[in-house]
């Protein structure tokens, strides 16, 4: 589970995560986060086993190079207070 707070301004419309599947030797990757509060600090999670596009990501994959991108060419974002552990029960 990766959490993190972030902040964007009004010209960011969702946050898209991008990674290298190492187990499975592709990228894996999705615009996650489409409901944004905009220009506020906001604490978000995200269960990285849910990212679905490219090579996906399943339980025990080694997944590596985490990119955390607006999915829009401008617009400022911030992001802070980044964790990154194991689900319950995994």
């Amino acid at each position: 589970v990766l959490a993190f707070d972030y902040w964007v301004d009004d010209d960011v419309h969702s946050l898209d995560f991008y990674g290298w599947n190492d187990t499975q030797q592709g990228s894996s990757g999705d615009s996650y986060i489409t409901h944004l509060q905009h220009k506020a600090w906001t604490h978000a999670t995200v269960a990285i086993d849910t990212l679905q596009g490219g090579a996906g990501v399943h339980d025990g994959d080694r997944f590596q190079n985490l990119v955390i991108e607006s999915g829009q060419k401008f617009g400022a974002m911030y992001i802070d207070n980044i964790t990154l552990t194991r689900a319950p029960g995994k």
